[in-house]
């Protein structure tokens, strides 16, 4: 068994699937309600995203709803909080895709106006792995994000969460 220290890392559902989960300003919405069913429907796949995970040694563990206290420069959004369970398999992983995960992460470099929080190429992430850090949002969107977008199941049923809010009635027009 693989002695280690079990890394988490709370990472943004907007950012990893592509789907955007904010409701701000929505009056048609009950954000409430669809935040609650936005988690129960991304916690029921669990089982589905930690399959694809766990190649990894990848484990989503907690789905939450995150809601920010001022709108200015955020959204609502889902935190997924991810952890990794084996170095080992994780460092295996993007060796095994380096060259996929090097394609990625150069598309998204710091350049003038702009300032990159995720690594630069798979060695980088290496050395931060090595370091104890939660491994980058980058990787596992590369992990989900096609599988989460091809199925149109996902997105329909991302839609049926959303409770329109009973107060608001288009005949008041």
């Amino acid at each position: 068994m693989e002695k280690q220290k079990i890394i988490k890392g709370v990472y943004s559902a907007n950012d990893i699937l592509g789907e955007h989960f904010g409701l701000y300003q929505n009056e048609y919405v009950n954000v409430k309600n669809t935040q609650a069913d936005f988690v129960r429907y991304i916690k029921s796949l669990r089982p589905e995203i930690n399959k694809i995970l766990k190649d990894a040694g990848l484990e989503l563990t907690k789905v939450k709803a995150y809601s920010p206290a001022m709108y200015n420069f955020q959204d609502d959004d889902l935190d997924l909080h991810i952890y990794l369970r084996s170095k080992t398999k994780y460092l295996n992983y993007i060796r095994k895709h380096r060259d996929d995960l090097n394609k990625l992460m150069a598309q998204n470099v710091s350049y003038d106006g702009y300032i990159a929080k995720t690594v630069r190429c798979v060695d980088e992430e290496i050395g931060e792995i090595m370091a104890n850090h939660d491994p980058d949002i980058l990787v596992i969107r590369y992990m989900l994000h096609d599988w989460f977008n091809a199925n149109e199941e996902h997105i329909d049923a991302l839609y049926e969460c959303i409770d329109e809010n009973e107060e608001f009635n288009d005949t008041d027009f």
